[in-house]
């Protein structure tokens, strides 16, 4: 008996570290199916291979293979040789109801970011909101959306800012925003009570995310307060999507990384803020809060 189940251990493992090594194939195809658009072909129901592969111009046998396996993933069912999209599945239309919140500009993971940031945080007391390196205002226009008292800046690079008027106004806080640009290694807009950055700080060393830092706090009031949105590592050996993204900036960036706690910490301190919290979001990212000393 002690044999069998020693076996059955090792066959466990083994298993398990195929799966591992074969998921780049999974990422691969959920890809495909992304840049075929195979999820709004099924928007309105099942359809065959043979169907789909027509509609996309690929090849029906290749066109098979890839939806069977799209259904062993749970993206898809299958039924009678057609194939339908499954709740999960949906999450990979460009437009479903689940994904659009906000606005076709911005992809679905960058909305339920922003929505799941408004809900694991309060930004009811804040008078302004400046958002540094905001892009085009999804994060922004969805806390100014839940928070009528609050008014925001919507601060970027020049070239990196065109469409954040058009984004303001469909979302109908336009009228409470302000869009300036500028070079946030330089300087940052002066006066706001808040100062937020999404997806920042991880692009860049720590000598220049100290750069960016001491900027907001130089130019926010006394009270200050600064909010930044990043994935923070969990320590030792927790499972964390993060410790995988950070390996992406490993690899697509010049100094970039994911930060732990003690990581965040020391910065905030090194830029003459005290890191007072971090607030889980539904999603890998978390929200920092620290306060001016």
């Amino acid at each position: 008996m002690p044999k069998t189940k020693k076996a059955g251990g090792a066959a466990e493992r083994r298993q398990r570290l195929l799966e591992l090594t074969v998921g780049k194939w999974v990422s691969q195809a959920i890809s495909v199916c992304a840049e075929l658009g195979i999820a709004d072909i099924l928007k309105d129901g099942p359809r065959s291979a043979a169907e789909i592969a027509t509609i996309t111009g690929a090849s029906e046998d290749a066109m098979f293979r890839l939806l069977r396996a799209l259904a062993s993933l749970g993206l898809l069912s299958s039924e009678a040789q057609h194939f339908a999209l499954t709740e999960i599945g949906e999450y990979l239309r460009r437009n479903a109801d689940a994904a659009a919140i906000l606005n076709e500009a911005m992809t679905s993971i960058s909305s339920i970011d922003a929505c799941a940031v408004v809900e694991a945080y309060d930004f009811s007391s804040i008078g302004t909101l400046v958002d540094v390196g905001g892009g085009h205002g999804l994060l922004l226009a969805t806390v100014l959306r839940a928070n009528q008292s609050v008014r925001g800046v919507l601060f970027e690079l020049p070239h990196a800012i065109d469409g954040a008027a058009a984004l303001l106004k469909r979302e109908g806080v336009a009228d409470r925003c302000e869009i300036m640009s500028g070079d946030f290694f330089r300087s940052v807009p002066e006066g706001g009570d808040a100062y937020m950055m999404k997806l920042v700080i991880h692009d860049w060393d720590s000598d220049r995310a100290l750069q960016i830092l001491r900027n907001c706090h130089r130019a926010m009031r006394a009270s200050g307060r600064l909010i930044v949105v990043d994935c923070v590592l969990q320590p030792g050996d927790e499972p964390d999507p993060g410790k995988f993204i950070d390996l992406n900036m490993l690899v697509m960036t010049t100094g970039g990384r994911e930060r732990c706690e003690p990581e965040f910490r020391d910065l905030f301190a090194k830029a003459g803020f005290e890191l007072t919290r971090i607030v889980p979001t539904a999603t890998p990212k978390s929200v920092i809060e620290g306060v001016r000393l």
